[in-house]
């Protein structure tokens, strides 16, 4: 019997254990814990809580283990091996032809402050984002298919998400992967008691929650360091889509909570837009959500009686439902209300979606008053980002265009 070989590819501190137990619910399904954790423990020398322990529960000769365990003989239709993106090191992967490979991703931010908590002093090697996007790359070029998982996207629409990952690797999806008992199960790892407190008080997919806890400082730079592979995984990632089997929920508009501002960061970063002053207007911001999702976001700027347009965003998953000129009208209107004469904008690649409306391209020389000493015009934005402007008269606000 051929047996089908999935391998997990992901990151720490993410949901890939709840995905392991999810995977173990189907029939006819083997799950194996992170057979290669106790090899990169002893071929890179990191001092992990429990290592001596796990390099002894575990064969640590990596090309053993592919052999053995993640190719070897089984009477198992399919077996599911969760791995850590970073344990793949100083072993040849010609192995990943003969298995179908998913890759799992988060946001950074919401990464580091708990993988902080385990591994004081984490750096970019331990993030596993270095080699999730070489995996990226080495899959595409021996032409398999590319399936990459966002755990915020997992999480706010298991079943759509996981009915496209099955689809994607050829198995058929069932229900019981979205349910599975509380408490440990055999398959754990020896490093369970230390790692899986969480999810072992699960009996599905959590709904998701940004962290609100801030950024400690001292994680700022690893971060800065992690956004460019996190940007680049997250434009592959599938995407949570309604379809027959769930209940298609409004977009709504409304202001932003403190809780929303790791979201909007997020959205931001991964479409390379300035994060920076985020928190100078969270009085002013916007936030579009579909259900508990947040999906946008649009935030004026005041400088007098100017208003700066700026971090207008929007999930990739949303784009063409018209929720971006949703937040830039509901933006608009919110200026015109506090007496704004004239909203100001700076975009490097959207000045037609701006002239919908009404927005005009003019120089950069021609706009003077308080505004021209944002950060957007001083130093987050690009000399050559065009700008535009708005003059509010009359009904204040945008015609539906």
């Amino acid at each position: 019997m051929d047996t089908k070989r999935i391998c997990l590819w992901s990151g720490p501190r993410n949901v890939s254990t709840a995905l392991m137990y999810s995977f173990a619910q189907r029939p006819g399904t083997r799950v194996i814990d992170e057979p290669l954790y106790a090899h990169y423990l002893r071929v890179s020398g990191v001092d992990h809580p429990g290592r001596e322990r796990i390099i002894a529960s575990q064969d640590n000769d990596g090309e053993r283990v592919i052999a053995d365990v993640i190719l070897g003989d089984t009477a198992d239709g399919t077996i599911f091996v969760k791995n850590m993106a970073h344990h793949l090191v100083d072993v040849s992967w010609d192995f990943l032809e003969r298995t179908a490979n998913v890759i799992l991703t988060r946001a950074p931010a919401q990464v580091l402050p708990s993988l902080a908590r385990k591994l004081p002093d984490p750096r970019i090697d331990d993030t596993g984002f270095p080699v999730q996007v070489r995996l990226v790359e080495h899959l595409a070029s021996i032409g398999q298919n590319v399936v990459v998982i966002d755990a915020r996207e997992l999480l706010a629409d298991p079943e759509s998400v996981l009915r496209q990952v099955c689809e994607r690797i050829s198995i058929p999806f069932v229900k019981a992967m979205l349910h599975w008992p509380s408490g440990p199960r055999p398959e754990d790892g020896v490093w369970s008691d230390i790692w899986y407190h969480d999810v072992h008080t699960t009996t599905g997919f959590a709904p998701y929650r940004p962290k609100t806890t801030p950024l400690p400082p001292k994680l700022g730079p690893l971060l800065v360091e992690c956004e460019p592979y996190y940007a680049r995984l997250s434009e592959l990632a599938i995407r949570a889509t309604p379809s027959a089997h769930t209940s298609v929920r409004p977009v709504t508009i409304e202001k932003a909570q403190r809780s929303d501002v790791a979201r909007v960061n997020e959205l931001l970063s991964a479409a390379s837009l300035p994060v920076d002053g985020i928190e100078d207007v969270f009085d002013t911001l916007l936030v579009a959500k579909r259900g508990n999702v947040l999906v946008g976001a649009a935030a004026i700027e005041i400088h007098g009686s100017q208003a700066l347009l700026r971090s207008v965003v929007v999930a990739s998953s949303e784009q063409s439902d018209g929720v971006g000129a949703r937040l830039v009208r509901d933006a608009v209107e919110s200026a015109a209300s506090l007496g704004i004469s004239e909203v100001v904008l700076l975009t490097t690649d959207a000045s037609d979606y701006f002239k919908r409306f009404g927005f005009e391209a003019v120089s950069r020389e021609s706009i003077s008053g308080p505004v021209i000493e944002s950060r957007e015009f001083t130093t987050l934005c690009p000399s050559t980002a065009t700008a535009m402007r708005l003059l509010l008269s009359g009904s204040h606000g945008l015609a539906d265009r």
